[in-house]
């Protein structure tokens, strides 16, 4: 939807966002602005994007059939900017994200590192740490919608 708020949690619509992003038609001007991209290209599936946002002499490190099977295994249900941070050609971005995979609720609580590579922002890497939880058909939707799981977010993959 055109002028839907944002998958980042910004609270901006998507094209004022990271839209334009995800689209290639701007680079984002910060750590932040990358990272709350990466978190969009993931809940929309754009592998691609990750791909390409991750600092090019890493790439070779990433298994692309894994991170597709990951992204489309998973349901995301928000972002929360923790910390941030940038320092000349430097950026740290903490951070947690919530997610359904396989039926169970995953809170990502990572602190992620960038680098400003030839004029552009990229992610090198991120320490993190999850906290799972088991999701039965009857539970609520994490999403919010007060919904049962199964009928809702579940029935989406």
């Amino acid at each position: 939807m055109k002028n839907a708020p944002c998958n980042c949690g910004s609270g901006l619509l998507g094209p004022s966002c990271c839209d334009p992003f995800l689209a290639g038609a701007r680079a984002p001007n910060s750590p932040l602005a990358l990272m709350r991209s990466r978190y969009c290209a993931f809940s929309k599936g754009l592998n691609r994007y990750l791909l390409d946002t991750t600092l090019p002499k890493l790439r070779a490190e990433i298994d692309e059939m894994e991170l597709q099977r990951s992204i489309e295994d998973s349901v995301w249900f928000g972002l929360e900017i923790h910390d941030y941070q940038q320092n000349g050609d430097q950026g740290e971005v903490t951070f947690s994200a919530r997610y359904a995979q396989k039926n169970c609720l995953y809170d990502h609580h990572e602190c992620s590192t960038f680098h400003l590579h030839e004029g552009r922002w990229y992610y090198v890497s991120g320490k993190a740490h999850f906290r799972q939880q088991k999701l039965r058909g009857a539970h609520p939707c994490p999403c919010g919608s007060g919904c049962k799981y199964k009928s809702c977010c579940a029935s989406k993959r």
